[in-house]
């Protein structure tokens, strides 16, 4: 976080309004930790809005346990009139039971409606919780179309580091100083538990600071099983299917300490599977589990084109991979000019598979060696 909590309380008892952005392709728990901050805010009767609009699809889940968005931040239209073809002499605003109503009086020019211009300005906030994995203003930019970004003194960043993004989200739940049993009587404990246990892969690489996180949240009423309940049925038939496809599409290569996973076109549509980011790390994280001891897992798989130009309409082949070691993947990260996005990379697009296994394995054999 790159401000301390202090500096972040005081931006905080000084708004009247805040907006909550989530990064595009973030996973369910910073969903969760942005979820359980809302809470917060709206308990704190803060002005809210929570970008993107959309909703991700694992969301629907978790519905009975999602606060309503409470008030929204004041929207702003402007009127403007041209000042040249009417000079304005006086202007008043009025209103009655049913109209709110500007009284412009122009002098030597019959006023023509159509002039007029209406336009809704962006909604404004006083503060910003942004999260990311790893800040790009850039990144931040493309939420200009749809909010005003306040000074970057007052834009609070919420991403990965040295805590996982469970406890700084809660860390600021905390300088609130409310009451437990306002805490008890909310749904933000098990929205934080569960990112918690979302963020540590079921609590099988918790730190100690995340392990007191959880077991703090457990005092205030966590909801423990429902939220294990919910992570249960991710584990639907089909994630096993693709499983056992993935599997038996795995070799290992000492050599280069990897493993390596191919999935094709007709793997997915067998199954009526999407390849998601979220869906395919998953698989990664069991391949890993069940082949152990290599330092970089992999997966490659096809997916449509993204170039309008192209005029075949071919697939593209990209790879996602994985490894513990953070020097050795930030490394490979460089040589395939992409970024180590908290413990996974992306690469991509490829035209072949064979193209994409020739370049990949360049790249690991400078990590590597």
């Amino acid at each position: 976080m790159e401000k301390d909590i202090g500096a972040i309380k005081q931006i905080i008892e000084t708004s009247q309004s805040a907006g909550l952005l989530l990064e595009k392709g973030m996973g369910e728990e910073f969903f969760l930790a942005k979820e359980a901050l809302k809470t917060a805010l709206l308990l704190k009767n803060l002005a809210l809005i929570s970008l993107p609009y959309e909703t991700p699809a694992y969301a629907s889940k978790w519905l009975p346990f999602l606060t309503k968005e409470g008030a929204p931040v004041p929207q702003k239209i402007s009127i403007s009139i041209p000042k040249e073809k009417y000079p304005v002499k006086e202007l008043k605003y009025d209103e009655d039971n049913d109209y709110f109503s500007l009284l412009i009086t122009v002098q030597g020019v019959n006023f023509n409606k159509d002039d007029l211009i209406f336009k809704e300005t962006l909604p404004k906030t006083d503060s910003i919780f942004y999260f990311c994995r790893n800040f790009d203003s850039e990144k931040l930019n493309h939420f200009k179309t749809l909010i005003e970004i306040p000074e970057k003194e007052n834009v609070i960043l919420i991403k990965p580091g040295q805590e996982t993004v469970s406890e700084k989200a809660f860390e600021i739940i905390d300088s609130f100083s409310f009451d437990n049993e306002i805490l008890k009587t909310s749904h933000l404990p098990t929205l934080l538990f569960a990112a918690v246990f979302k963020e540590t892969d079921g609590f099988k690489n918790i730190s100690q600071g995340a392990l007191r996180l959880a077991a703090r949240l457990l005092e205030l009423g966590a909801d423990k099983e429902t939220a294990e309940n919910i992570f249960n049925q991710d584990k639907i038939p089909v994630f096993w299917q693709m499983l056992g496809r993935a599997l038996a599409r795995t070799a290992v290569d000492q050599n280069l300490q990897s493993s390596w996973t191919f999935l094709s076109k007709k793997d997915f549509e067998k199954h009526k599977a999407e390849p998601k980011e979220e869906f395919l790390l998953k698989i990664l994280k069991e391949i890993s589990q069940t082949v152990p001891g290599q330092t970089f897992s992999l997966i490659l798989w096809p997916a449509p084109t993204q170039n309008a130009f192209d005029l075949n309409n071919e697939d593209e082949i990209w790879a996602t991979i994985k490894s513990a070691d953070a020097v050795k993947l930030n490394f490979l990260a460089t040589e395939l000019k992409t970024k180590n996005q908290n413990g996974h990379l992306k690469t991509g697009p490829f035209k072949t598979f064979s193209e994409a296994e020739i370049q990949i394995r360049r790249a690991l054999k400078s990590a590597i060696f």
